[in-house]
């Protein structure tokens, strides 16, 4: 059976890839976020 999660997730970085398009310094920010967080 397929897992309708993996399905939902695919379709939010369709989602992801089309807001990164329109507002690049969204993924930017989001990645300096996650970068931090590691860091700590």
């Amino acid at each position: 059976m397929p897992n309708p999660r993996n399905g939902h997730m695919r379709r939010l970085q369709i989602v992801v890839k089309k807001l990164l398009m329109k507002f690049p310094q969204w993924g930017i920010a989001c990645l300096e976020g996650v970068l931090i967080d590691w860091n700590e």
